[in-house]
Parts: structure tokens; C-alpha cells; sequence
């Protein structure tokens, strides 16, 4: 098994694994992966694995993360309207369902292979290749993982890759196909082409009649149907609404920051550069240099030693115990001579040395007594849900129960199921309008009646009465007329254009030139240059891009002269065969190596796709999607965009 892996490991599926192995820690976070806490609803369950809000939450944090980091303009409200969402809750799924099947069979990965598999990892190798402890400590300090965290993921993802590794069995592709393909995919043509705007011709068509209008109208009333709205009065309670009603005396603010004092000292803390070697000899030459003046990672750097910079380490945080002691009993600016450990000789220089510091209660009383008012609001809230649903039961309405318990008020002229109002506007601005939407438009919703006190995840309680339904209906022709008369102009326009562009290619394949033709109608006329199939035209044009509809029918005919015609939403194209240039195999090795990667990768896809796939049938796989969406409500302002 060991050497199918071994064997395994220069394959494209291997990089796939890989991948996979690194997107888990990427997905979930260091931290959360073994910190993950499963509270709340399951907003996914893969066959007997729960994935919690905290672990989606978590993964689309630091996928946010690296894409601003990369792309500084895109914000949260993107991300969530590009679905980033819904994309890590498919990662978290198909990394659930490998898991699933991992352990469905009992797959066991051997100490050895797991220290063969971490003696190959590049990250931990010194220059030479050799596996090197230093680089391996570093990555765990780094990161934030102990060593069994580290030890217990990796056993994990070689028992994916061992389930997996059967599926490098793509076939390879005969040479004749692979020269074939790379020969159909650069052939380049080029053409002389001619746009007519639709917008020029609106003038020699004539305009929409009413009675054109009204038949357009009744033949689409699906398209101009308003959605079926909603009227209602909801109040919703949260801890928020109850802070009033809690107060916090000095002593119970001070007893408080006795409990949590311990949180807030400042631990000891300095900048530390750490240099290892492995013979006490270049350890010498290494004290020697910096004795002479040079920085430690440059001395490290000249005499083969290895250089690490700890800012902001604590006793706890070094990667070797042993150093702790030396490392914290240096002044400000000192440096250790050698010293011999297990691992080779370490030199250490401490800076920036931070000592303990007690924490003072003025700095934390105001945040100690908004902890205890947060606390104490938590509590009341049960006693008062239960106050208020006595109270709607004794018949008052449910903007008597706001007024008496401090609630807070919605009031709903009109919203649709996805709670947008008549104009488009958000209807309904409350941070749990989701929840609130799916109850008011459920079958249970009764006008006039007041629903039941209900609770969402986010600790808020609300109530609402159904006041009254406007039933879907065609929104009045007098709405919407000025949008029908423009389209049908628009219609007609396109069809002028696409109209000349049939009659000008009609005449350039009985014999006519395009040029003359552009010139008697006052068309500009251009070169497009090298065209591709895959790519469109390689150069810009002076005149309109050829669309691919153009470009494919281009490429359908052999006839130079030919001429076609096509269109897209600005106007009409006529564009003639001027050129075919066949590409040159013998000067093309490596864009047929590529290729022959591509086409071995797409096999290897299609293949983990099939498997994924196939997994879901045995490991059932249940997203609420419903609760994916409101874990990731877009800010007022985006919806109101």
C-alpha cells in the first residue's frame, strides 16, 4: 500500500488529494477544526456526520479571507451575493462524504507511513531534502496545532488519499487525438466584418401601435405578474430589548472582574530570533559572527544554520521547552551563547521584552457591566417569552404586547415571500426577516389571529398577525406600457438590423465586394485579425467584436469569400472568410504537453466527480439551505442596492 502511494504521488489525482488535505485545514481554520463546537441546529448532515453553523461560519471566514487578500475590493456583502456560502458548504460536504467513507471502511494508516508521509513533506526539508525537526516545530508553532492535532488530521487525510487513489487510472490519450484536438483548437481564420447598430435602424421601423401593445401584453401577463404580498404586524423580543430592565451594582461588577482578572494579565512576552545548527562547530562561527556585529540571520545564513524569528513569544509558545528558561532570563538586546539541545545547537536573542502586567479594574468595569447586563437580560428572557405568550392569550393584540414589554414593532404594509415591497424596497429590515418571511407565508399563517411566540437561533423571540393577502395578479397594462412599447421597438430594431446584415451577406456571395458595400451604405468596414475558436478574436478590433455565434459559423465553412451573418444585443454582423492558417505541429511540443495535462486533469475531474457522486447515494446527504441563507444576511445597505 505504502509503495501505491509512493507511486501515487506524481499523479494529477494525487494532487486533487492533496489539495483536498490542505483545503480541510483551509475550510474549517486551524483552530476549529478540533475546537469546533456542534450548539445549535445542524446546518448539514453527511450521513452520520453533523456539520455545525460554527464549522460554515468558520470556513467561510477564511475563504473570505484569502479572497480579499487577494482581491481587496470584494466585502462580505459579495461574497454572499457570489454564493461564497453556498460554495464552502459544498466543500464542507464533499470533504464529509470522503471522511464518511474513510471511516465506513475501516481504511488504517501505519505509524510508518504517517512518518515516511511527514519526512516527504517539502515545508519540513532543509536544502538538501532531509526531513528537518526545526522546520517541523516551526510549522506546528505557526499554525497553532500541538502535534497530535497535526498527527491525528494527517492520519485522516492519508486514509482519503488511500481510498482515492485507486481512481489514477485515467487512460492515456492516443497522440493522433492529442494532435488532432490541439489542431482544432488553433486554427486561426481571419475575416473583414461590418456592424450595423440596431439603434440606427429604430428610425426606418415603425413604431408599436397600442393595439401591437395591448396584444403583447395579454399574450405575456406571466412576465408582468406581481408576486402575491403579504400585510402583518410582527414584534420580536431579543436580551437587547431587556437591558432596561436589568441593572448591576458595584459589587456584583467587581465580583465579576475578580473572576475573569485572570484573562485580562499581560503575560511576559518578547520578540525572540532563534539560530539552529547541527555541529557545534558552525555554531561557534555563528556566535563568532555575531559577536563581530552581524545579524543572527545573516551569521545563521553564512555558516548553514537555520533562522527563526518568534514575535510576541510567550513561555508556552516555543517550540522547544527546553529553551524557555534561557530564553526568558535574558535582558532586553542579549544574546545566548550556543547552547546544545536535542535537536543541534541554538543560539537566541531576545527584544522587545514585555513583563507582566496586573490588569486595573477601571480599564474593564465597563465592559465587566455589559457582561453582566448581557447576562442578566439572557436569563430574564425566558421569564418574559412566557409572560407574553400568557398575555397574547388573555386577547390583547400584538401591538398592546410590544407596548407593555418593550418589543420591538414592525408593521407591514406589503411584502412578497422574499420580502421585497411593491416598489422593490426591503419590506421588513429586522435582522431575522428570513425566519419571519417563512412563518408569515407558511399554510399555519391565519389573518387576524396571532401566531405563537417562536424562537430563532439567535436568541429572538417574535409574534406576528397576518393583517391581509394580495393575491398575485398582472400589474395594470398603464404600468407597464412604456416598457412594452420599448421592447417591441427594441424587437423591431434588431430584426431591421438582422434584416440589411442577411440582404449585404446575400450580395457579397453572388459577387459583390463587403468594401463596396460598406461604402455605398456608410458602414465601417475592418480587418478582425487571427480569430480562434476558443478564444474570439486575438486582437481588438476598430469595429464591434464578432460574437461566438459569428466566430462559429466562420469556422463552419471552408470557402474563403463566404460570408455570414449573426447578431448580439447591440445590433447585426456581416463577416467574410478571408484566411485560414493552420497551426505547425512540429513547433508546438509544448503546448501539446499541455494539452495532453488538460486533458489527462478533465478525466481525473470527471472521475472524483463520478465517486463524489456515488458517495452521496450511500451517505445520504441533508443541506438546510434555508438556514445557509440566514447565517449570511446581506447589511441594509447592500439590500437596498
Amino acid at each position: 500500500m505504502l509503495q501505491g502511494m509512493r507511486g501515487l504521488a506524481n499523479s494529477f489525482i494525487f494532487k486533487i488529494l492533496f489539495a483536498i488535505l490542505i483545503l480541510s485545514f483551509v475550510i474549517w481554520g486551524v483552530g476549529d477544526i478540533f475546537n469546533a463546537t456542534t450548539k445549535g441546529t445542524p446546518v448539514a448532515e453527511i450521513g452520520k456526520t453533523k456539520i455545525s453553523q460554527q464549522e460554515l461560519a468558520a470556513s467561510f471566514e477564511n475563504k473570505l479571507r484569502t479572497l480579499q487578500a487577494q482581491y481587496p475590493s470584494v466585502t462580505r456583502d459579495l461574497a454572499i451575493k457570489m454564493q461564497l456560502p453556498q460554495t464552502q458548504m459544498q466543500e464542507i460536504v464533499q470533504q464529509s462524504l470522503i471522511n464518511e467513507e474513510a471511516s465506513h471502511m475501516g481504511l488504517i494508516i501505519s505509524d510508518e507511513q504517517l512518518l515516511n508521509t511527514i519526512k516527504g513533506i517539502s515545508a519540513f526539508q532543509d536544502n538538501a531534502g532531509n526531513f528537518d525537526p526545526i522546520y517541523y516545530r516551526s510549522y506546528l508553532q505557526n499554525t497553532g496545532l500541538t502535534e497530535r492535532m497535526f498527527l491525528d488530521r494527517l492520519r485522516q487525510d492519508m486514509a482519503k488519499m488511500q481510498l482515492l487513489q485507486f481512481m489514477d487510472r485515467t487512460p492515456a490519450l492516443p497522440e493522433k487525438i492529442i494532435e488532432d484536438i490541439y489542431s482544432y483548437r488553433h486554427e486561426k481564420r481571419t475575416a473583414q466584418e461590418i456592424f450595423i447598430s440596431s439603434e440606427d435602424q429604430i428610425s426606418a421601423v415603425t413604431l408599436p401601435t397600442d393595439e401591437e401593445v395591448s396584444k403583447f401584453y395579454d399574450a405575456h401577463l406571466t412576465q408582468y405578474k406581481a408576486p402575491e404580498y403579504r400585510s402583518f404586524v410582527v414584534a420580536t423580543i431579543a436580551p437587547s430589548n431587556l437591558l432596561r430592565k436589568v441593572t448591576a451594582t458595584d459589587d456584583e461588577i467587581k465580583a465579576h472582574f475578580d473572576e475573569r482578572k485572570s484573562a485580562f494579565i499581560t503575560k511576559p512576552s518578547r520578540d525572540l530570533e532563534i539560530v539552529q545548527s547541527n555541529s557545534e562547530e558552525d555554531a561557534q562561527k555563528i556566535a563568532t559572527a555575531i559577536n563581530q556585529g552581524r545579524s543572527l540571520e545573516d551569521a545563521a545564513k553564512e555558516n548553514n544554520g537555520n533562522y527563526i524569528a518568534r514575535k510576541d513569544a510567550t513561555r508556552t509558545s516555543l517550540p522547544f521547552a527546553d529553551l524557555v528558561e534561557p530564553a526568558f532570563n535574558l535582558k532586553d538586546g542579549e544574546t545566548t551563547q550556543p547552547i546544545k539541545l536535542a535537536l543541534g545547537w541554538f543560539i537566541v536573542k531576545a527584544t522587545n521584552i514585555v513583563d507582566s502586567k496586573e490588569p486595573s479594574f477601571d480599564d474593564y468595569k465597563d465592559q465587566m457591566e455589559e457582561e453582566i447586563l448581557e447576562k442578566k437580560a439572557n436569563d430574564l428572557l425566558y421569564d418574559e417569552t412566557t409572560a407574553i405568550d400568557d398575555f397574547i392569550g388573555e386577547g390583547n393584540t400584538i401591538e398592546e404586547t410590544a407596548k407593555k414589554f418593550g418589543m420591538t414593532l414592525y408593521t407591514v404594509d406589503a411584502a412578497s415571500e422574499t420580502g421585497q415591497d411593491p416598489s422593490g424596497s426591503v419590506a421588513l429590515t429586522s435582522p431575522i426577516a428570513t425566519n419571519i418571511l417563512e412563518s408569515v407565508f407558511s399554510d399555519n399563517a391565519e389573518i387576524g389571529i396571532p401566531s405563537l411566540l417562536e424562537e430563532t437561533d439567535q436568541q429572538t423571540y417574535y409574534v406576528f398577525r397576518l393583517n391581509k393577502i394580495i393575491d398575485s395578479a398582472p400589474r395594470p397594462l398603464g404600468q407597464v406600457k412604456d416598457d412594452i412599447r420599448n421592447r417591441l421597438i427594441a424587437t423591431k430594431s434588431a430584426e431591421a438590423a438582422l434584416k440589411l446584415a442577411q440582404e449585404i451577406a446575400e450580395k457579397v456571395n453572388a459577387g459583390t465586394s463587403l468594401k463596396a458595400i460598406a461604402t455605398e451604405k456608410n458602414l465601417k468596414l475592418s480587418e478582425t485579425g487571427d480569430i480562434t475558436r476558443k478564444s474570439g478574436q486575438l486582437a481588438p478590433s476598430d469595429n464591434e467584436a464578432l460574437p461566438m455565434t459569428v466566430i462559429t459559423k466562420l469556422f463552419a465553412t471552408q470557402q474563403i469569400g463566404q460570408a455570414v451573418t449573426g447578431q448580439n444585443n447591440k445590433g447585426a454582423f456581416v463577416a467574410v472568410l478571408t484566411g485560414i492558417k493552420q497551426v505547425d505541429l512540429s513547433k508546438e511540443d509544448d503546448g501539446l504537453k499541455n494539452l495532453k495535462s488538460e486533458l489527462t486533469k478533465q478525466g481525473g475531474e470527471d472521475l472524483m466527480k463520478q465517486y463524489l457522486a456515488s458517495l452521496r447515494q450511500a451517505h445520504p446527504v441533508h443541506v438546510n439551505n434555508t438556514l445557509v441563507t440566514q447565517m449570511f444576511p446581506l447589511s441594509d445597505d447592500a439590500q437596498s442596492e
